[in-house]
């Protein structure tokens, strides 16, 4: 999925509800679990059909015509997948960024929806975001996906994860030195997207504590494991921490744990990957000392904030204004971004 499909899928369809209509029983969202579905080896006597997969492009274009109408996630996670193995790590990082705006914005009528005549009962969104992020599927295809290529080949995320399950730091790795610099760079949107995947997780994990409590709250850490290591491994060898992990004196507020005291990292930002790791540190010691405070969720729409032009980040930010703003000043979104 592209970063323009998901600026259009942000605003409110022209219905009833703000998110469509309701497409359970939908013929054409039947007929997309059906063309989403694996074709799995059979055998005929001596004959074998091998097994087949999906034609992820008629998935895509089946959900996005379904989406036109409804802002549903069960049809998102199909986008999710399809989007995984056709775009790999930015075309799925879209995806999961529009499924968090989705529940910003209209977490009361987002299907499935929470209170269904009266009675409350999450668990079929629960599900429909645990299939946002499930390991077999989305899982296995982003771990298939490219991380970075260059003369040293093509490194996938799956063979990094692999060498940092015995290895903290990624020197020694194939291709070691470009590889390295291309990683710590962060100048490729595989790289950049998996920064995104690692923050938005994080901040679907807190949106839903907050709003159904931990009992609710999926347990992601098998899909976001790879994420986590990379992004550590990049902030060290970018060595750009803004939090020691020496310990130290607890903070000034009060918290389950004593934290370390923050201590300079005494280096100059002069990039913009530099700011976000710092930014990404600072989330941390919030997430980890303080999980109580909101200082992390305003991070991270910040975070979320960075890589869009003033009119994106106004149609972010308020999507149903965006048109009188640009009424207002004179432009639009496409010629701000030339």
């Amino acid at each position: 999925m592209l970063a323009e499909q998901v600026q259009a899928l942000l605003s409110p369809l022209e219905y009833t509800s703000a998110c469509g209509a309701e497409i359970e029983y939908d013929p054409e969202y039947i007929e997309l679990q059906v063309a989403a579905a694996e074709k799995v080896e059979q055998q005929f006597g001596t004959t074998i059909i091998p097994a087949q997969q999906p034609n992820w492009s008629d998935v895509a274009q089946r959900a996005g015509d379904l989406l036109r109408r409804t802002k549903d996630l069960r049809v998102l996670a199909y986008v999710a997948r399809a989007s995984a193995e056709i775009d790999g790590l930015p075309g799925y990082a879209n995806v999961l960024e529009l499924a968090l705006r989705w529940l910003e914005l209209y977490w009361k009528e987002l299907y499935p929806r929470i209170q269904i005549d009266g009675e409350e009962d999450p668990l079929p969104r629960i599900n429909a975001i645990s299939s946002l992020m499930e390991i077999e599927g989305v899982g296995r295809a982003l771990r298939r996906a490219p991380l970075a290529q260059g003369d040293f080949g093509r490194i996938s995320l799956r063979e990094v994860e692999l060498y940092l399950d015995k290895n903290s730091y990624l020197s020694g790795i194939p291709g070691d030195a470009q590889l390295r610099q291309k990683l710590i760079s962060g100048d490729t949107p595989e790289i950049n997207a998996v920064r995104r995947i690692n923050t938005t997780a994080l901040a679907l994990t807190h949106l839903i504590e907050s709003h159904l409590g931990t009992s609710w709250t999926p347990d992601f850490s098998g899909m976001t494991k790879p994420f986590e290591q990379i992004v550590r491994a990049l902030d060290e060898l970018s060595g750009t921490h803004a939090i020691s992990e020496s310990p130290a004196t607890a903070s000034e507020y009060p918290t389950e744990q004593s934290a370390p005291a923050p201590q300079a990292s005494g280096t100059t930002l002069e990039r913009r990957e530099q700011a976000m790791q710092q930014m990404e540190s600072i989330c941390r010691y919030f997430e980890r000392y303080e999980p109580g405070h909101p200082a992390a969720l305003l991070i991270r729409r910040a975070q979320r904030l960075m890589p869009l032009n003033f009119m994106e980040i106004i149609q972010d930010l308020a999507p149903e204004s965006g048109q009188t703003f640009e009424h207002i000043v004179g432009c639009n979104a496409a010629s701000n971004s030339e």
